[in-house]
Order: C-alpha cells, then sequence, then structure tokens
C-alpha cells in the first residue's frame, strides 16, 4: 500500500467518490467545497491510500485546519476527520499508515496541535501509534417531550393522549420553576455574524481556556453556511450589547445544541440554554443533546437546566514535538469544546 497528498483541485472527484462510497452517502460537491475548499482558516489537507499493485484507492483521511486560542496564544491547529478504509482493507496496516500521515500535518510544521473524535474502533489505531485518550466527550441528554416515548409503550389511543398531555405539563412546569429572569434579550439572529461577535469574543477570553477562535468568518462558514445541517443561532443582550450567543439544530425529533458562549458569565450561558430549552419544546422536540468535553466549564450550566450524562466517546489530541511548553498548557488549561467543534 503506498499514501500519496492530494491535490484538491485536481483529486476533488476522486475524494467526493471515496467518501461517498467508504464513508457517508452525503458526500457530494457541495460538501467538498464548504468543508475542504471554503474554510476561512485555509484549506484542507486528504491523503489517500492505494493498493500498490492494481492502484486502486483504498481509503482516504483528511485534516481540516482551525485556529485555537490557547490560553492567551492563537496557534494553528488542525482537526482530523473524513477517514475511512474499504470494507475488504479494514486491517490495522493501512489504518496505522494513513494516520500517520494525519499526523505528520503538526510535525512538518504545518500546524502545532490536531486533534479527533475517533470510534473504538479507531482508538486502536491511535494506541498502536503512542497516542492515548486524552479526555472524553460527554453526551448531556434532556427530554422536553413525552410523546415518542409515549407512543412506542402505549401505542397511539386515548390513553397515550392523556398520558402525553401530563408528561408534558410536567416537563413544562419544572422548567419554568427552575428558571430565573436575567433581563437579557435573547433571539434568534437572521443576519450574518460581524465584527460585533469578534468584540465580543476578545472582550470575554480567558487566559485558563483552550478554545476554537470564532470569527465571525469562521461562525458564518461553520454554522450559517453548512450545506448538510441548517444550523441557526441566537444572541443573548444586554441593553442592546451582545454577551453570548448559541447555535443549534434539529434532526428528526432530536434537538442539538451545538456551541453555547456566554463568557465567564454563567448566567448567560443558563439564560440562553433555557430559550433553547423552550424554542426546541414549542417546536415539537422530543430530546436535547449536546456534547461537551469532559470538565467543560459549562457542565455544571447544562446540569442545572435538567441535562445528565449519557454515552462517552474519546477525545484525541497531539501536540507538536517542537512545542513541549505547548503540552503543558494542553493538559493544565479547560478545554472548551463541543459538537459545533467537530469537523462537520
Amino acid at each position: 500500500m503506498t499514501v500519496t497528498e492530494c491535490d484538491l483541485e485536481r483529486d476533488r472527484a476522486l475524494i467526493v467518490e471515496t467518501l461517498a462510497r467508504h464513508l457517508t452517502p452525503q458526500s457530494d460537491e457541495a460538501r467538498f467545497d464548504w468543508l475542504y475548499m471554503r474554510n476561512p482558516a485555509g484549506r484542507a489537507r486528504a491523503w489517500v491510500a492505494r493498493d500498490r499493485d492494481t492502484r486502486q484507492v483504498i481509503g482516504m483521511a483528511a485534516a481540516f485546519p482551525r485556529l485555537i486560542d490557547v490560553g492567551e496564544e492563537r496557534i494553528a491547529g488542525w482537526i482530523l476527520g473524513d477517514f475511512c478504509i474499504a470494507g475488504y482493507a479494514r486491517s490495522l496496516g493501512p489504518a496505522l499508515t494513513l494516520q500517520r500521515a494525519c499526523l505528520e500535518v503538526v510535525e512538518s510544521g504545518a500546524g502545532t496541535v490536531c486533534y479527533d473524535f475517533p470510534s473504538q474502533q479507531m482508538m486502536a489505531v491511535f494506541r498502536r501509534l503512542g497516542i492515548g485518550a486524552f479526555k472524553d466527550v460527554i453526551r448531556w441528554a434532556k427530554p422536553v417531550r413525552v410523546d415518542r416515548k409515549v407512543t412506542e409503550r402505549l401505542g397511539e389511543s386515548f390513553l397515550s393522549s392523556g398520558a402525553c398531555v401530563v408528561g408534558n405539563l410536567a416537563l413544562r412546569v419544572v422548567d419554568r420553576i427552575r428558571k430565573t429572569d436575567t433581563g437579557l434579550d435573547i433571539a434568534v439572529r437572521d443576519a450574518p455574524c460581524d465584527d460585533e461577535f469578534s468584540k465580543w469574543s476578545q472582550e470575554v477570553a480567558a487566559p485558563s481556556w483552550i478554545l476554537l477562535a470564532r470569527s465571525p468568518e469562521y461562525l458564518n462558514w461553520r454554522y450559517r453556511s453548512h450545506p448538510l445541517v441548517p444550523v441557526e443561532i441566537v444572541t443573548a443582550r444586554r441593553f442592546g450589547k451582545l454577551v453570548g450567543y448559541a447555535a443549534f439544530h434539529r434532526t428528526g425529533h432530536d434537538g442539538v445544541i451545538a456551541d453555547v458562549c456566554g463568557g465567564t458569565d454563567w448566567s448567560v450561558s443558563q439564560a440562553l440554554v433555557d430559550s433553547l430549552i423552550a424554542l426546541f419544546r414549542e417546536r415539537g422536540v422530543s430530546t436535547i443533546s449536546a456534547h461537551l468535553v469532559d470538565g467543560h466549564p459549562a457542565s455544571p450550566v447544562f446540569e442545572a437546566c435538567g441535562f445528565h450524562p449519557r454515552e462517552r466517546i474519546p477525545l484525541v489530541v497531539h501536540v507538536s514535538q517542537k512545542r513541549p511548553d505547548l503540552g503543558h498548557a494542553v493538559h493544565t488549561l479547560d478545554w472548551l469544546i463541543m459538537s459545533g467543534d467537530r469537523d462537520t
């Protein structure tokens, strides 16, 4: 097997086809343009693995650039993704070779850190490369309507309809009792993010945090321009001034809070989460989920809003050997990672 880096312009069709065949049916030209070419942090890098004899493509992997604020330093980093291997070639050898090529993007000087959210199968690959799980990312979940669960157990009947009314009312009352008035104006934002978001981000930056740089260009690309998922943004304002925002979307009966940023004033984050609970409930969502890295400073906010921890997935972080000082910061500062910080 041989591994070579792709030319994104020349190999566009090859990448789209390989991903559609071995990873996701959602792979198309629109996804490629958005994810690989239009990222405001720069273009992606991709590698393909070929059978040495037939030259047939048997897998690929990619790295997507991110600007990351590590305390008071902004660094260039990468998130790994779009890793796939043909079913007949899924042995440890090809996976190791491909993943090693991705990690070289850090050691080559093109960035200083990369991270990934691997499956349990991929964790075996990382362990063979000497990289263990850094932290877990936890899915926090909250039921806001009981209709789906009741119907699954009782079917559609007069009895189930009555149970749904009582159950939904109970959930709504609990949230109303807990909710406090913060004096914030919270509303869905229809316009693109602008320089106001840059100014706010600079004002609330904390030297003890590690988080992705959230420029308006990044927010508009990551959320408003997403070709597959219609992501919306709500803003929180106090006397007209932006003090926080959240990004969210819906998949069927399930709602997802992809990003919550309220600075160091956690009452702002809680008000944003409360507003999304009410919004999702009115839109008929059954369950709301939010993925937060273990130890995320906002975890108590979600717990206070009635969310409960569910399954976990590993977070892997690899730091360039040329930056041992950065490695120390990575292990001591607070990571603010949510599902919005993934590749797609």
